[in-house]
């Protein structure tokens, strides 16, 4: 399990494209950068626990950890959408990460909504 735990690490966080973006050009390292926002889309609360566990990224981002748990069970899409903002943006959320903030608070909603016409379609 430690071996899988670190190797995961090295792939999503410590990929010499991460760390080095200037470095040779090898297709295999330039694509290791998109694996975390591709992970996000299908599985947004896995990639929170793998930030919090492997990184600094919310501490950084949120001045408390009940944000970023209330995040984790409410809105994982805008969690993640709001705390990418906050760390590429100089701790704002303006133009184009202010519509991807939006975006994802759509979907958030739009999730909680499917479920709750789900549930009330299943009682009649």
């Amino acid at each position: 399990m430690f071996v899988v735990g670190r190797v995961a690490r090295w792939l999503i966080f410590e990929s010499p494209a991460l760390i080095d973006p200037q470095r040779e050009h090898d297709d295999t390292l330039h694509l290791m950068p998109c694996l975390l926002p591709i992970l996000a889309v299908f599985f947004p609360r896995f990639v929170i626990i793998m930030i919090a566990v492997f990184t600094r990224w919310f501490s950084a981002a949120f001045d408390t950890a009940l944000w970023p748990i209330l995040g984790f069970l409410f809105m994982p899409y805008t969690t993640l959408a709001y705390m990418a903002a906050m760390l590429n943006n100089n701790h704002s959320v303006s133009g184009g990460w202010m519509v991807l903030v939006i975006i994802a608070a759509l979907v958030d909603l739009g999730h909680h909504h499917f479920a709750r016409r789900t549930r009330w379609r299943r009682r009649q």
